[in-house]
């Protein structure tokens, strides 16, 4: 265990030598991959006077977040949607987004910047 120890960063090692955490939090912190994340928790654990149990309480909620979903790129639509997109951003005079996946389905995001402005494209559309 010890051995494990020595893999957190100087600041947490530095603390559990000061007797600012004890080896149980240091334990809990050893389960978190990024650095940043177990020198932020540390300084709570300080400054909130944390539990060994409540640090492991925080660490749980932290690994049970799902992983931020990897950005696909954003591919290009055919020319007929992006003509459509065009028109509809044209018509309501503001900023229209359009995706579409594999099996044709999609959706459109219309923009708006107030509520008078979401007012006014809800007007022109439900002129129609």
């Amino acid at each position: 265990n010890y051995i494990r120890l020595l893999k957190l960063p100087a600041e947490l090692q530095v603390a559990i030598r000061d007797n600012k955490i004890s080896m149980g939090h240091a334990r809990a912190l050893i389960s978190i991959d990024d650095e940043q994340t177990q020198v932020a928790i540390l300084k709570n654990i300080i400054t909130k006077d944390l539990s060994v149990r409540e640090v492991e309480e925080i660490v749980r909620n932290l690994n049970k977040q799902p992983a931020a979903r990897k950005e696909t790129p954003a591919r290009e639509l055919p020319r007929e949607i992006e003509t459509i997109r065009e028109n509809i951003a044209g018509k309501l005079d503001t900023k229209v987004n359009v995706t579409l996946n594999q099996k044709g389905k999609g959706n459109i995001v219309i923009s708006f910047n107030s509520q008078k402005h979401l007012e006014r494209i809800l007007a022109e559309l439900l002129s129609r």
